[in-house]
């Protein structure tokens, strides 16, 4: 009976502790928020290396947000994305970054880099992606 709390234990213990652990990281789950808001489908497959978001706490989900995904390996965009040579509604983007108070930028232009722009009652949304060093820019300004 002793033996078996004392496992019991050890195992709450372990779990509470990988809990704890993976809390710290950022996760590989914005590619379903992306399909709630904007019905585009983005990659799984990479690691959020940065974010900066103003909407939490809005009721509403307003505010902007901000992430940098790099992925590890070549990444096969579907065919809702339509990808341009040039950025779109570039100084509403920087705006957006400069309430944001980002200290990680997006490449605004680049060989190297593909660019894609939304915009549905007011939202904006634009992804820019970086072909040579494989990351994926996503900026959301929600009003």
């Amino acid at each position: 009976m002793i033996k078996e709390k004392i496992i019991l234990v050890i195992v709450i213990i372990l779990c509470c502790s990988l809990f704890f652990l993976e809390e710290g990281k950022p996760a590989d789950n914005y590619s379903p928020v992306v399909k709630a808001n904007w019905d585009i489908s983005i990659p799984y497959g990479y690691e959020i290396t940065y974010e900066k978001d103003d909407s939490i706490g809005s009721a509403f989900g307003d505010g902007n947000r901000y992430r940098v995904m790099q992925y590890t390996q070549n990444v096969v965009f579907n065919d809702d994305i339509v990808w341009l040579d040039k950025l779109e509604e570039e100084e509403l983007l920087k705006k957006t970054l400069a309430e944001l108070q980002v200290t990680v930028y997006p490449p605004l232009s680049s060989d190297n880099c593909k660019f894609f722009y939304t915009t549905e009652n007011n939202n904006s949304m634009w992804l820019i992606f970086n072909t040579e060093t494989n990351k994926l820019y996503v900026i959301e300004r929600m009003i």
